[in-house]
């Protein structure tokens, strides 16, 4: 138990120096951002990491141990070794295990002892605050004063506060609104009922549970000194950023600090919080305050993520399930003579999650999938998988597709080195859908000229009886084509929307690298649609329903693609370009 609480709080104390990093990049903006920076680390306090583990654990226990990429344990190792550096060692055999337990329990049973007489100790500290705030309350009486709130005078010497967690009451000193300009007492108000807004009562009294259970620990007052002082500087920027006069606003707060005394309890929110040298200098400076931009957002929902996600994918691959799991054995290779048409099973019932292939072997059933698999890519009727599995080897992992227009299977590749990062492909008409990763870079097409492209489809339709366009139409009816930038140099991949056309369409595109003021022709592609609709023609995509896809190789560069389509039924021509780049 206590090698259990020392990773706590030794991973606590590094969450809290990570957040003090933040607050110092946060320094020129809002208060509040940093309040509320400084607010988590206290929270963490009292969320262990162990119950995020716990959660990551559970879900695994949900899940095929081997569907977790393989690289992940070498990835989340320093992770273990530096948030749970304590642990309990084993203890020895013999009467010296026996003398080791007690001496372990004899310590364990002090240090606990030690530390319910300090809870208990800080407890009565706040009790005895609340007492005399509480009388102070019951002596006062309520005062006709217009606002928000209930507002209450009393004759003892306190400052003005915000008294309450959930109903909130302003509790003022007798005579302040006589002692004060109507200005000054402008802004003390609107500084209290900033509080009140803010719920600073509510937030405060969680952090003086976390100081009452951790009140060894120095680093849980030093945060609760910077949440007072980034709460009362909050309220100050509210009050300044509403019309308030600064002279006025910390004339009124010295005004009141020479007559009254501040609030022996943190969770009751007065005006005269905090470094009192410190305010009045921040407040008559009146900086303007930056307001968090785009990539500020971006980092601070990343830190949230990544604190949240990393204790979770901890305890996925330290689950007790995936300790249990088999150790992986290399499949044997298939050569194109392996899969025989006569060792094939006839029928195959319909594909669940298939695991396997590289990292683990495959059971008959699931194999015999497979084969069949590999079988159709090398009979042609998957060709394009054939060259994905001719490049890359059998898939780790196979798994039937969700959508209901293409019900192949989507080949799952744990890691490769083309792509930096996991794969997924799937099988579709004319090619192949990478399902993940996206594209690095998209580019759509916008209505151009393609004269030369034009002119070549008009003379095949004259030289077969038809009759030419009467004139090119820039830009596809419907969507716009675009091209799609994968890390893997072979996918490059161009689309082009047929949704909108019907009958059968000639495609033709020439993609051409710009060098100086003139350029290279280096692909030219050319096809044939039959019958274009959405459902012939549907690419398994259902972000891009109704297209026709190529992949192109291409190195990198600036290029530019001219796009030519034919709508044979009509005779209408539809032309585009696509300016895009490869990095």
């Amino acid at each position: 138990m206590i090698g259990a609480a020392t990773n706590h709080l030794w991973q606590s104390t590094l969450f809290a120096i990570a957040v003090g990093g933040l607050t110092q990049a946060f320094r020129g903006n809002a208060a509040r951002v940093r309040y509320w920076l400084w607010f988590s680390a206290s929270c963490k306090f009292l969320i262990p990491f162990a119950l995020l583990m716990t959660v990551g654990s559970r879900l695994q226990q949900d899940t095929e141990p081997n569907t977790v990429p393989g690289p992940l344990p070498v990835i989340v190792a320093p992770l273990l070794q530096i948030s749970q550096p304590f642990s309990s060692a084993p203890l020895t055999a013999g009467s010296t295990q026996t003398a080791l337990h007690w001496m372990d329990a004899w310590t364990d049973a002090a240090i606990i002892s030690v530390w319910a007489c300090g809870l208990l100790a800080v407890a009565l500290m706040r009790f005895r605050g609340w007492l005399r705030i509480r009388a102070a309350l019951h002596a006062s009486t309520l005062v006709d004063i217009p606002a928000p709130i209930r507002i209450r005078s009393t004759a003892s010497l306190f400052d003005p506060a915000i008294v309450g967690l959930f109903r909130p009451i302003l509790v003022v000193p007798s005579g302040i609104v006589e002692q004060l300009r109507p200005a000054q007492w402008e802004a003390v108000l609107t500084h209290e009922l900033c509080h009140a807004r803010r719920r600073d009562n509510l937030t405060s009294a969680l952090h003086m549970v976390v100081e009452a259970f951790f009140w060894f620990h120095p680093l849980v007052w030093w945060i609760g000194g910077r949440l007072v002082e980034e709460r009362e500087r909050a309220c100050d920027e509210a009050v300044l950023s509403l019309g308030g006069e600064p002279r006025d606003y910390a004339e009124a707060i010295v005004s009141i600090c020479k007559r009254h005394v501040k609030l022996p309890l943190e969770c009751v929110s007065g005006v005269a919080g905090a470094n009192l040298k410190k305010r009045i200098e921040e407040i008559m400076k009146n900086r303007i305050v930056r307001r968090l931009n785009f990539a500020r957002k971006v980092a601070l929902l990343g830190a949230g993520i990544a604190t949240l996600g990393a204790p979770i994918l901890v305890g996925i691959v330290n689950s007790p399930i995936r300790a249990q799991s088999p150790q992986p054995v290399a499949a044997p290779q298939v050569t194109p003579a392996d899969p025989k048409p006569d060792q094939i099973p006839p029928e195959t019932p319909p594909p669940g999650p298939i695991s396997g292939g590289r990292g683990a072997a495959a059971p008959p059933d699931d194999d015999s999938q497979r084969r069949l698999e590999v079988q159709k890519a090398r009979d042609g009727v998957l060709d394009a998988m054939g060259r994905i599995l001719a490049r890359y080897g059998m898939p780790d992992q196979l798994q039937a597709s969700s959508d209901p227009r293409n019900q192949s299977l989507i080949w799952h590749y744990n890691y490769l080195t083309d792509f930096q990062s996991p794969v997924e492909f799937q099988a579709a008409p004319g090619g192949v859908r990478i399902v993940s990763p996206p594209p690095t870079a998209t580019y759509y097409g916008q209505p151009g000229i393609a004269t030369a492209l034009v002119e070549m489809l008009n003379r095949e339709s004259q030289s077969q009886g038809e009759p030419a366009a009467a004139s090119a139409i820039a830009g596809l009816p419907g969507r716009h084509a675009s091209l799609e930038i994968y890390p893997a140099k072979e996918y490059r991949m161009l689309s082009i929307p047929l949704d909108s056309l019907s009958g059968r369409v000639d495609i033709v595109a020439a993609v051409i690298k710009r060098s100086g003021a003139s350029g290279t022709m280096v692909e030219n592609v050319r096809d044939t649609i039959l019958e274009a609709s959405p459902a012939g023609i549907a690419f398994a995509n259902t972000d891009a329903p109704g297209s026709w896809q190529a992949h192109l190789t291409l190195d990198f560069g600036s290029y530019v693609c001219a796009l030519v389509v034919k709508e044979r039924s009509t005779g209408r021509i539809y032309e585009e370009t696509i300016d895009f780049e490869v990095k």
